[in-house]
């Protein structure tokens, strides 16, 4: 063989070489959440479990082989949102996460049903998608405002009103609200998402339970605190998205994603939070929402002490009902 023959060929298969060694191209998705201002710490908080659900994806293998590669912005107020998700689309990124805070959620959704990117909502509890993108181009996994005020309604008069010994046609409602951290307010109840150290493991499927207690332990080490209510709906939201959606998509469009949210399925307490999955269609009522996404009812028995007390599967205290006058 010629000197040059000889060494066109090693130069051939050391770039053959290269690329047989070479990683699959990274997922890049977007992230927008407030990071800083008011809603900073529970953003934060809910970023958090996205990020260790991307972790724990990437190290169980990605997604069909590629990892997931997070491009996080803060977006600390509604006025953000639009240029953030421009910021992201202008990048070529297809797909995004957000938003802990409704104020963000909103106009975030309808930039990116705009650019036909797609929205995955992962925690907040009052957006409403751009009209025609439900189911399309926006997915919220957690609950809606209106399916905890339903949450709270029932739970009065359903669980709370035969302890009063009283006829449901005789209650009033009056300032419903879902927060739960009126810590000094004993007695209040709450309807909202669970916090992963708050809820009864044995509602949940068995896989479930160990991705929780794994999703626990890791959280623990990293930032020494156990997960909150806005980490673990985080962390639930990318896990559905990254674990169960994307790898069975036919391929990593928003359009073939968006089909196959549709068509996934997971039984209630399937995924770590309690929820399952079952996306309401275009053309629904409330498109693109989680019609299986859990809510439970918190009860402050003390000072800084509050406990789930409802749904019974996932409950850890029993029902106290405060004193009312007849």
């Amino acid at each position: 063989m010629k000197k040059g023959s000889a060494i066109a060929l090693v130069l051939a298969l050391a770039v053959l070489a290269s690329a047989c060694s070479s990683s699959p191209a990274p997922i890049r998705v977007g992230a927008v959440y407030p990071l800083s201002g008011s809603q900073g710490p529970g953003g934060i908080d809910e970023y958090r479990g996205v990020r260790l659900a991307v972790g724990l994806v990437n190290a169980d293998g990605g997604v069909d082989g590629r990892p997931v590669e997070l491009e996080a912005l803060d977006v600390p107020g509604a006025d953000a949102a639009p240029g953030a998700i421009a910021a992201l689309g202008d990048r070529g990124i297809r797909f995004v996460l957000g938003s802990y805070g409704s104020t963000v959620s909103e106009p975030a959704a309808a930039a990116a049903a705009h650019r036909h990117m797609l929205f995955w909502e992962t925690g907040a509890v009052g957006s409403m998608p751009a009209p025609g993108s439900g189911g399309r181009f926006f997915f919220r996994v957690a609950p809606g405002g209106s399916v905890l005020g339903q949450a709270a309604v029932s739970f009065v008069a359903d669980h709370l009103v035969p302890l009063w010994h009283r006829a449901s046609s005789s209650l009033r409602f009056g300032g419903i609200g879902t927060t739960m951290k009126f810590a000094d307010a004993v007695g209040l109840f709450a309807s909202d998402k669970p916090d992963a150290d708050a809820i009864d493991t044995s509602g949940l499927t068995p896989d479930a339970r160990d991705l929780l207690e794994r999703a626990r332990s890791a959280y623990r080490s990293r930032y020494h605190e156990e997960m909150s209510a806005p980490a673990l709906a985080g962390f639930s939201a990318a896990w559905a998205l990254f674990h169960i959606v994307m790898p069975s998509a036919s391929q990593l469009t928003p359009e073939a994603v968006a089909a196959q949210a549709l068509a996934a399925r997971i039984p209630p307490g399937g995924l770590p939070n309690g929820s399952g999955l079952a996306f309401s269609p275009p053309g629904a009522t409330d498109p693109g929402a989680n019609l299986l996404a859990a809510t439970v009812i918190w009860e402050w028995l003390g000072v800084e002490r509050r406990a789930v007390v409802w749904p019974r599967q996932f409950a850890t205290a029993a029902i106290r009902p405060i004193s009312i006058a007849p």
